[in-house]
């Protein structure tokens, strides 16, 4: 059997290293071992199952191609912090973006407060994690240990 293949829309690709390209490229890798993926910044009618748009606002024309070809169903719009903070507010695209998305991820936990009461019922938080880190004073005693 044929794995799923999830495309993931980033307005930013692999040469500008935003944040976007950053979250794209990690949530590519996690989905590899059990999944097809590919990152493009725009949805051109290429085949594919799912599709993962992140920021609401940049990535709201290929939503909207994707939501009138496949539906609704198959389409999670991943919110960043300028989404949250601004654009679905007041800017029609994202706004366009959270209405037609099945599915709606928040990388806050508190992000879905920042949603109109009626898109919240299709929020999931996810939680980007980076490894733990030993404290910056414990750390530096190990370069450096005090003197006796």
């Amino acid at each position: 059997m044929k794995p799923l293949h999830v495309l993931i829309i980033s307005p930013a690709l692999a040469g500008a290293n935003s944040g976007n390209w950053q979250t794209a490229w990690r949530w590519s890798r996690m989905l590899r071992p059990r999944y097809r993926t590919n990152i493009a910044s725009q949805w051109r009618g290429e085949g594919a199952d799912v599709m993962l748009a992140l920021h609401a606002r940049k990535s709201a024309p290929a939503a909207l191609a994707w939501a009138q070809a496949k539906g609704s169903e198959t389409l999670a719009v991943v919110l960043t912090g300028t989404d949250l903070y601004r654009d679905i507010e007041t800017d029609p695209s994202a706004q366009l973006a959270l209405q037609l998305a099945g599915q709606l991820v928040l990388l806050q936990e508190r992000g879905p407060d920042a949603l109109p009461e009626i898109r919240r019922h299709k929020a999931q938080v996810i939680f980007q994690s980076a490894p733990r880190r030993a404290p910056a004073l414990a750390a530096l005693e190990q370069v450096c240990p005090r003197p006796r």
